[in-house]
């Protein structure tokens, strides 16, 4: 509606009628088509999505989140955390072993 009313610059009463004949169109196509479409969306978003995000959450936390932050936000719940064997291995793990095995299930997926 707000996106009708003030890029389009439509009024009101023309903004419902519009926002809700697209809402009744999209929601016929899906009740029509919804084995087609919810097979869609669940081999999109488990096949490629997740694996996708998996490998932007390893990239953020293994190259962008500085890593002052992240021992602070670790030692939170752990006092020992950077004194642990945990934090001589995850960094690397997180950083190269990670990205690629997901990579590799993300090219299983496609293949």
């Amino acid at each position: 509606m707000a996106f009708l009313l003030e890029k389009i610059q439509v009024s009101r009463s023309r903004a419902n009628l519009i926002a809700g004949v697209a809402i009744s169109v999209f929601s016929a196509l899906v009740a029509v088509n919804f084995d087609t479409l919810f097979g869609l969306v669940i081999t999109v978003s488990t096949r490629y999505s997740q694996p996708i995000l998996g490998i932007a959450v390893c990239i953020f936390a293994g190259w962008i989140w500085h890593r002052d932050a992240l021992l602070l936000e670790l030692s939170k719940n752990d006092t020992n955390a950077i004194n642990g064997p945990f934090w001589r291995i995850w960094p690397f793990y997180v950083k190269y072993f990670c990205p690629v095995i997901i990579g590799v299930i993300v090219i299983q997926s496609i293949m």
